[in-house]
């Protein structure tokens, strides 16, 4: 949740949740754009 909120992607948990079971393609957007936002260590 902190990640979400440090590249201003504003979903709470139920939101998420609701995107796992109903719609996995889009949590998995939501997933890989946090991963390419995020910088590797």
């Amino acid at each position: 949740m902190g990640k979400l909120k440090a590249n201003n992607i504003e979903l709470n948990r139920k939101v998420l949740a609701d995107l796992v079971m109903n719609n996995p393609e889009a949590f998995k957007a939501v997933v890989e754009k946090i991963k390419g936002i995020l910088p590797i260590d």
